[in-house]
């Protein structure tokens, strides 16, 4: 990769940080059932990739009988304890 693609990636990659970064400033502003909304869609994104991608949490959610659709809110991360 030369010079000039990995700075515009780099700048790329820079201005899409910046571009969430300044949405997120107004989630504490958001109504509370849409934080909770975000909160549930971030948690099932997040145990989906764990599934997928660690076998740790794998092999934990297989032995509980668990799935990545089985958590709900937060504190059904508590199963994994």
């Amino acid at each position: 990769m030369d010079d000039r693609t990995h700075f515009l990636r780099r700048f790329v990659n820079t201005a899409y940080v910046a571009s969430l970064a300044y949405l997120e400033r107004s989630v504490p502003f958001w109504p509370i059932e849409r934080i909770e909304h975000l909160q549930r869609h971030r948690l099932r994104s997040m145990m989906q990739h764990a599934y997928d991608t660690v076998p740790f949490y794998r092999q934990v959610m297989d032995e509980r009988h668990l799935r990545p659709r089985d958590f709900k809110n937060v504190t059904d991360l508590s199963a994994l304890g």
